[in-house]
């Protein structure tokens, strides 16, 4: 059973000439200069080295990555999970123009692609980056930053989606596509021991063929413990320790022309006291001289359990494949945090004498299918057509504590309820791509995606916490569509066996929606949907004699209706709260150019480099909350650096003493320009300095998936703001400082 592929799979007319030899080297670091200059040794000395193709499903049908006119990233699953890896967030800056950070709230995820940023954690707002994990959608940002388990490679798609992937794909979409379930019965671990506790297991067991051979399975586990690297000032205790676990059970089934694949996972992770630093206390974290230490009399906590279960089934018949895709899964969340920083005597900086503990608990519930059809009979056209229908249940409870006389203690156990807010949505699409290979070198493509969403609301807050005089809560229900018509349309031209250009026009959208924190009806919205238009001119290329692959693109995006958090008053009159609304327009245009280089039979490289400029074009929005809209289009846009870089140095020595054992030596870094975190004021605490990160590891191989590394992350010990916000008052997060550690692979 090793072609697992059914027939009627459709095959491109023209193929360019496949490129075989070593393992794909995905980009994932940055010693660039050197990688460069060792290219020309590289000429002579490489021989009949040449990269391995690379397949991606960027187009909703495996192909080659080459033959895909749009800008794609594939990184390999053992960069994503290896030497003390651990979530997305460990992808950043690895590709250009992308940022992907932790947001201290139900393991959620802030990601940014081409100047197009979001950090809202409110489970009623839509992502502006959609996540999928083999395909599905993944609605919420929060919970996307579990432990990657099992990763066979993670796919990033630059540019609007919305033809083939819909809601949510208005900056782009990330595939986590997890390891098929293999032939061959056997066991693989990694274990990982590091710097501040960090202790983490995955292991991996396949069945082999049963039943005749039609049945495969493949369970995988992980298990992770970190002590935390964040010291609280007040007590001496360690903030961010961390209890995680990861479950997933695939089975696969084939018969004749069937090949289907059912998956059930489930992920828990308990963190314990999360390392806020409040700016008005400690601005940029370094009032005493240490980012990674803080004052708190609160600890708080995180708590996030997910657990879901998808079902593919791809069927082959004379004229194409029947895909069905379908998922179910459920979430809870729980976080609870201090945000005025102060902890026992400590005097009260002007301005923030209020106690400010919050948090909120997330429950979750979301089911999606999508039933589609590849043409495969035709030599000249191939098309995609389909449906695809969703709906979501989330409710959001929102807590507050500001101390006696109200609370006994500023824990979560004595906050009260400030807002219960939930939504109901339904999602129907239809979608369809045709490609038109009109000549052996020129195709061409259009899409085309018609959506309706629609949601409902239901909002019950009570304004004021006992033992206040209480007032009758009151419950607000609204309903509102949204009908969405997104579109791409491009060309694509093979100047040889080696090399293509491509031109594409495409655009995406996120839907609007309602603002879960609301108190007052005039805060609720609906606010409008986003839409992005992205014109690209791309160059893919492979190079010295397939030695070298090249891919570059210019583009540039029309981002409409950018949707931002502000504060408004609530319904005491007496306070704010944030809420989402259309700020204005934003200009984008940028750079991109990756590539992979084996410079000699045993070294390799890569590199990448992305340019970007983000710019308001209109910003007419009133952000300090006197009641009179100001030009704001001054501002920096959030997440958005100019310049970002990355390269990777890869070298192999054989053991001489060791049947079959080789050192490996990797060295990477990864660099991103000045940027603003937060994107409502140019205040330097809002911004992440210029960093680079430095990443290593000193490796034994022998056998087959055997290894002993040495690793280090973040070697240069970079302090680096990771996430930016105004919450009452402005606060934020670090990346963690430098890890080291030593890791142990085996395979039975």
């Amino acid at each position: 059973m090793t072609n697992r592929t059914p027939t009627g799979t459709p095959k491109k007319r023209f193929p360019r000439r496949s490129a075989g030899g070593i393992r794909n080297l995905r980009p994932t670091v940055g010693v660039c200069v050197l990688a460069l200059a060792g290219s020309a040794y590289g000429e002579a000395d490489a021989g009949n080295v040449k990269l391995e193709q690379v397949l991606v499903t960027a187009q909703k049908v495996e192909e080659n990555i080459e033959d895909v006119p749009s800008s794609v990233s594939s990184i390999e699953g053992a960069e994503v999970e290896a030497r003390g890896a651990v979530d997305l967030t460990d992808l950043n800056g690895l590709v250009p123009n992308i940022v992907t950070q932790r947001v201290m709230v139900g393991n959620g995820g802030s990601f940014a692609i081409r100047g197009i940023g979001f950090y809202e954690t409110d489970p009623l707002a839509d992502s502006k980056t959609q996540v999928l994990l083999d395909g599905a959608p993944h609605a919420r940002n929060t919970g996307v930053l579990h432990d990657q388990l099992d990763v066979e490679r993670v796919e990033i798609l630059r540019g609007p989606q919305g033809p083939l992937f819909g809601r949510s794909s208005l900056a782009g979409t990330i595939n986590v596509i997890t390891k098929p379930v293999g032939d061959e019965a056997g066991l693989t671990g990694r274990l990982s021991l590091a710097e501040y506790g960090t202790r983490h297991l995955r292991l991996a067991a396949q069945s082999g063929g049963f039943m005749d051979n039609a049945v495969r399975a493949r369970l995988s586990a992980g298990v992770r413990r970190y002590d935390g690297h964040v010291e609280n000032a007040y007590d001496g205790r360690s903030l961010g320790a961390i209890d995680a676990s990861n479950l997933r059970l695939k089975v696969d089934h084939a018969l004749d022309n069937v090949y289907s694949t059912l998956t059930v996972y489930a992920v828990d992770e308990d963190v314990d006291g999360l390392p806020v630093t409040s700016f008005i206390q400690d601005p940029r974290g370094v009032a005493d001289g240490d980012v990674h230490r803080v004052r708190q009399d609160e600890a708080g906590l995180a708590e996030s359990a997910e657990k879901g279960v998808t079902f593919r089934s791809d069927i082959g018949t004379g004229a194409g494949t029947v895909t069905l895709l379908a998922n179910t899964q459920q979430a809870d969340f729980l976080s609870y945090f201090d945000l005025d920083g102060r902890a026992g005597t400590t005097p009260p900086v002007r301005g923030s004498g209020l106690i400010i503990n919050l948090g909120f608990g997330i429950e979750h519930e979301e089911d999606s299918l999508e039933i589609r059809f590849r043409d495969s009979h035709s030599e000249r056209w191939d098309y995609t057509a389909g449906v695809f229908l969703f709906g979501e249940e989330s409710t959001r409870i929102s807590y507050q504590n500001i101390g006696a006389p109200y609370s006994a203690s500023y824990g979560l156990e004595d906050a009260f309820v400030t807002v219960e807010a939930g939504q109901r949505t339904k999602t129907a699409a239809v979608f369809g791509q045709a490609d038109f290979h009109a000549t052996p070198k020129l195709s061409l493509l259009l899409g085309w995606r018609a959506t309706r969403d629609e949601k409902t609301v239901d909002i019950r807050h009570d304004p004021r916490p006992p033992p206040a005089p209480q007032t009758p809560p009151r419950t607000l229900d609204l309903t509102n569509t949204w009908n969405q018509t997104t579109w791409r349309a491009g060309a694509s031209y093979d100047l040889s066996e080696s090399a293509m250009v491509y031109l594409t026009t495409s655009t995406g959208f996120k839907p609007g929606g309602f603002n879960g924190r609301a108190t007052r009806v005039e805060n609720i919205g609906p606010y409008d949907a986003e839409y992005a238009t992205n014109h690209e001119l791309g160059l893919k290329a492979r190079v010295m004699d397939d030695r070298a692959r090249i891919s570059a693109a210019a583009f540039v995006t029309d981002y409409e209706k950018l949707v931002g958090l502000v504060r408004r008053p609530n319904f005491t009159g007496r306070g704010t709260e944030a809420i989402a609304i259309n700020l204005g327009d934003v200009d984008i245009h940028g750079l991109e150019l990756e590539s992979e280089w084996i410079l000699t039979e045993n070294l390799s490289a890569s590199l990448s480099l992305g340019y970007l400029e983000a710019s308001w074009a209109e910003f007419l929005v009133d952000l300090n909350n006197d009641g009179v809209a100001t030009d704001n289009s001054h501002l920096d846009v959030i997440l958005a650096p100019r310049w970002s870089a990355s390269g990777a140095l890869r070298y192999l020595r054989d053991v001489a003493r060791l049947a079959n054992g080789r050192l490996e030596f990797r060295l990477d870094a990864r660099y991103q320009s000045r940027y603003n975190a937060y994107g409502q004021s140019n205040d330097d605490i809002y911004y992440r300095l210029p960093a680079t990160k430095w990443n290593g590891a000193i490796s034994l191989l022998w056998g087959e998936g055997n290894s002993v590394a040495l690793f280090g992350r973040n070697l240069a010990d970079e302090d680096a703001l990771a996430f930016a916000y105004n919450a009452l008052v402005p606060w934020g997060t670090f990346d963690p400082p430098r890890i080291l550690g030593v890791e142990v692979q085996f395979t039975l």
